[in-house]
Formats: structure tokens, sequence, C-alpha cells
């Protein structure tokens, strides 16, 4: 870009993008979306004073109303809510399943025990 400006910033491809943002010594990955490079090189333009502080109002992204930020909180929210009560219910299947592990194991014990006893009394029986 010999003289920057935003429409030209606009018109370029990811790929110049990336160049660009490179050349800048900007940190960005090919996986970023095309918007967010162009945000990240706009802001470095700005902050070295290339562009003005209001060339980063197109790139903001901003709910229209308070109602999109309520619902999309709202929703976030019951999936968050969701999402903990299905990790709470599988932390409970995981403590179900090792208590009954623990108590098949305890029975194991002592029916060896009960085994071995057995075998000692039949042992005294054979003796007399």
């Amino acid at each position: 870009m010999v003289e920057p400006n935003q429409t030209k910033l606009d018109e370029l491809r990811k790929d110049d993008l990336i160049l660009l943002a490179k050349h800048l010594k900007l940190e960005v990955r090919s996986s970023m979306k095309k918007r967010d490079i162009q945000r990240t090189v706009l802001e470095h333009l700005v902050n070295e004073s290339i562009f003005e502080q209001s060339a980063l109002a197109k790139y903001q992204i901003t709910p229209t109303n308070s109602d999109e930020v309520e619902t999309s909180t709202n929703v976030n929210s019951e999936e968050l809510d969701k999402v903990e009560k299905d990790r709470q219910w599988q932390r409970e299947q995981e403590d179900r399943r090792w208590q009954k592990e623990q108590e098949e194991k305890k029975l194991e014990r002592k029916k060896i025990e009960l085994e071995r006893e057995r075998e000692e009394r039949q042992i005294k029986l054979q003796q007399i």
C-alpha cells in the first residue's frame, strides 16, 4: 500500500492482508477470519497515526441494541447452566460407579474371608 486508505484496506484479499500484517510485524494466523486480520492491521495503523481513530468503528463488533445483548446473555447463561448440569450429572454418575466398585470389592473381600473361615472350620473338624 503506497498511500494507505481504508477503502484499499477493505479491498485486500485475506492473503494480502496476512502479508501486510507480517510486513508490519503483527501477529496474525491464516486461521483467523479476514475481518479479524483487517481489524488487527487497522488498529496498528491507528496506533501509528496513519488512520484516525474513527476508522476503527467499522470493525468493532457491537450489538445494535440492548435487547440483543440481554438475549445473547440469557442464551449463554442458559447454555452454561445446561453444561454445568451435564457435568454435575456426569460427576454423580462417576461417584456412583466408584461407590459400587468399592462395595463390590468389599463384598468380594468378605466372601473370601468367609470361605477361609469355613475352610479352617472344616480342617478343625477333620482333625477331631
